[in-house]
């Protein structure tokens, strides 16, 4: 599913909700079984369009602290290919905070991707990517939704919202218009 609408229309207020790390100021916010989201759950993965990550860690580091909730067995090969496809080998061992800000998200998202989770929020998830990097991102979520995962993303371009999404969603002043 895809969240539109421009700028200050509500769509980062909105995942964040979902994702349980804001509250609504009316209303509430079911998901699956009638079940009220109230804080996040490790079967939830959520990408910000502007993550904030441990600067001085380096990216290994990071990311091995991040899926350590992955039995130990399936981190690694998890780890492998997501590094692998983001092609981040040689960026393993830097400083998260020396990063671009393309680099930054392809580590954000492999940090919401890594368990494969029930739900994916991502938020404007293509923003910093370059063309190779969206379409890696692309099949991932393919792969992912294949295996069962529901993703709620954000994203400016009715082009490609109508192309990933089974439905698109455009808001508008926090009120959804389609």
């Amino acid at each position: 599913m895809c969240i539109s609408g421009g700028n200050g229309s509500g769509k980062s207020t909105f995942l964040r909700i979902i994702a349980g790390l804001s509250s609504p100021t009316s209303g509430t916010i079911k998901i699956k079984l009638n079940q009220e989201i109230r804080k996040p759950s490790p079967r939830i993965g959520f990408c910000p369009d502007n993550p904030e990550i441990y600067r001085n860690v380096s990216v290994s580091d990071f990311l091995n602290f991040i899926s350590c909730i992955i039995p130990l067995e399936i981190r690694e090969s998890q780890l492998i290919e997501f590094v692998r496809i983001f092609d981040l080998i040689k960026w393993l061992n830097v400083p998260i905070g020396t990063l671009s800000k393309g680099m930054l998200h392809k580590v954000a998202l492999i940090a919401s991707m890594i368990d494969s989770p029930q739900l994916l929020i991502l938020d404007e998830p293509f923003s910093s990517l370059d063309e190779k990097s969206a379409d890696v991102l692309i099949k991932k979520l393919r792969s992912l939704a294949s295996m069962g995962s529901s993703i709620i993303f954000a994203d400016p371009s009715r082009d490609r919202s109508e192309k990933m999404a089974d439905k698109t969603f455009n808001l508008d002043k926090s009120k959804v218009m389609s």
